[in-house]
């Protein structure tokens, strides 16, 4: 191993360095008396020192860099020669410094939980110390005088290995009193949430983006893990992979202790426990979402954590969500605005001879150019009831169902709208104003206060009166970071769940997907859903527009 290689391992572990301003001079005597040839540089050993003793309080973060350190500094020491302490110097890069160990110590007592750490080429130089005489490293060229050595590369590498913490703490996002209570309901001591949508809404933090998509890595699974103490949050704790500590960095959480240090699912289980055993608060009964915990990752929870009950509190979760604040009915509404322009858009560039996978493929670019993630799209047209992209073509006359949601900084805008190629006829008309009238009567029974099943009381009310009742069915759920979330109104849709909601009364900032949906044996699947969100006074539809029939190939006709 070179110096290079022994100075980047302890840098990589975590550990702090030595900034050296640009304007240093480069031939600096030490301790020993000898100078260093000119454009290189020697370990200063007053400089830094690997092996720090932390004060006695330190933080987990600073147990584990001093950890790490305990570990590599035996057989750095023994390459580096006895009584030779390490130390990188950096160039300065747009400002960016690391830090000694004396502004470590002070810093900490502002930024608990702080190791930043800097590592930037050039190098001006690296570490150089008297060494026996061996060939230089790839990228290194070595000085007359064995032993010293300056690198020859040019990429500039900035890493932190460790989130920093904001100076000012951020406010929780979310309302603690009230999980608090829900947690004492249900009977728990400690939340441990781990599915992505819950712990993006206890963070409020945008999701880890190398995990956006898949979950999948290696042979095991991104897990996130968000440890709330009922009670406590002042003891809260967030881990999560090590390929988030550059975005948490960017954006600080809230959460006073971030463990970006997890590779997979057990690992995650045992840094949890641990940190659930070291936090002092009451942990008889840990309530984990159990939909959305991983099996080994349970089972190593509950061996660590043998006399602790584990219990779900999944539920917990939704009744806590369940009333949105306005920022989240912020994007709610802007991702059902942005879900009908881009219908419209596909709609007005399509015309006869379109295949459904065409215009699958069409909707799925314009969410996306306008900033939402596509999540789905179900799409029938002509007299079909399919709703899979496939080789079927839309044809002039034929009728087209745009059912889509859309993503928008994890919130779902999730709405249905029609089209046709060719002027609509009387009895499409017709087929489509009954459904507009169930939605009507629908959207009236939202208010503050009323209880959640009046909406279905009205809507099954004047369904009953439709001429289609046989072929047409309505639905309303509950919308946010999930589909048919909380409230939760109906026992009887195509998702199982029960519907506590219906006994309950609305509140305003909760968000309701209602549905019509005709399937009628020769016009085709005939559909509106509409995003309403409950206010002070009534309700808001999110995404109104282009409610009637929308004529396909408008666009390409001008």
């Amino acid at each position: 191993m070179n110096t290079r290689a022994v100075c980047g391992a302890l840098i990589m572990s975590g550990l702090v360095a030595v900034a050296a301003p640009s304007n240093l001079s480069l031939a600096q005597s030490t301790d020993t008396g000898v100078s260093a040839p000119k454009g290189y540089r020697r370990i200063r050993p007053q400089e830094c020192h690997a092996k720090y003793e932390y004060e006695p309080d330190e933080t987990p973060v600073l147990a584990s860099a001093r950890r790490k350190a305990s570990a590599l500094w035996q057989p750095a020491r023994s390459y580096l020669g006895a009584g030779v302490t390490w130390a990188a110097f950096l160039g300065e890069t747009n400002g960016s410094l690391a830090f000694s160990r004396s502004r470590l110590r002070r810093s900490r007592k502002r930024q608990p939980a702080f190791v930043n750490l800097h590592w930037s080429s050039p190098i001006s130089p690296l570490v150089g110390t008297p060494l026996p005489t061996h060939n230089a490293a790839p990228g290194e060229t070595q000085s007359p005088e064995a032993g010293w050595f300056k690198p020859a590369a040019t990429e500039v590498l900035i890493m932190q290995e460790h989130v920093s913490r904001p100076t000012e703490p951020r406010a929780i996002p979310f309302d603690t009193a009230k999980l608090d209570s829900l947690m004492e309901a249900a009977g728990l001591d400690i939340l441990v949430a781990t599915s992505k949508h819950n712990v993006q809404y206890l963070l409020d933090a945008e999701r880890a983006i190398f995990f956006d998509y898949m979950d999948a890595l290696g042979v095991t699974r991104y897990l996130p893990v968000l440890i709330y103490p009922k009670g406590a949050p002042d003891k809260a704790a967030y881990i999560g992979h090590r390929l988030e500590t550059h975005q948490r960095t960017v954006a600080p959480l809230w959460v006073p202790q971030v463990r970006t240090e997890g590779n997979g699912s057990l690992d995650a289980a045992s840094l949890a426990a641990g940190l659930i055993k070291s936090a002092g608060v009451p942990m008889k009964r840990i309530g984990v979402e159990m939909p959305f915990m991983p099996m080994d990752a349970g089972k190593a929870l509950s061996d660590a954590l043998p006399d602790s009950e584990i219990k779900d509190a999944l539920l917990v979760l939704e009744r806590l969500r369940a009333v949105k604040s306005p920022a989240e009915l912020a994007k709610l509404k802007k991702a059902s605005e942005l879900v009908i322009e881009s219908m419209d858009e596909v709609i007005a560039n399509h015309g006869p001879g379109t295949t459904k996978q065409q215009l699958f493929d069409a909707l799925r670019i314009a969410e996306v150019k306008r900033g939402l993630t596509f999540e789905y799209c179900l799409l029938a047209c002509g007299a079909s009831h399919n709703r899979a992209p496939s080789a079927q073509r839309w044809e002039t006359g034929d009728v087209l169902s745009l059912d889509s949601g859309g993503n928008y900084h994890g919130y779902i805008g999730d709405l249905a709208r029609m089209a046709v190629l060719g002027e609509p006829d009387s009895e499409l008309k017709d087929l489509l104003a009954e459904i507009e009238a169930i939605q009507r009567v629908a959207f009236a029974a939202v208010r503050p206060g009323a209880m959640g099943g009046e909406i279905y009381a009205a809507a099954e009310k004047r369904l009953a009166q439709s001429s289609q009742h046989d072929c047409t069915d309505f639905l309303a759920h509950g919308m946010g970071l999930v589909t048919h979330e909380a409230p939760r109104l109906t026992a009887n849709g195509p998702i199982p769940y029960d519907d506590p909601d219906a006994r309950r009364p609305l509140e305003p900032g909760m968000v309701v997907s209602i549905e019509t949906t005709m399937k009628h044996p020769r016009r085709g699947f005939i559909k509106l859903e509409d995003t309403v969100a409950v206010t002070a006074t009534g309700y808001e539809i999110f995404g109104e527009g282009s409610r009637g029939w929308n004529i396909g190939g408008s666009a390409v006709a001008r």
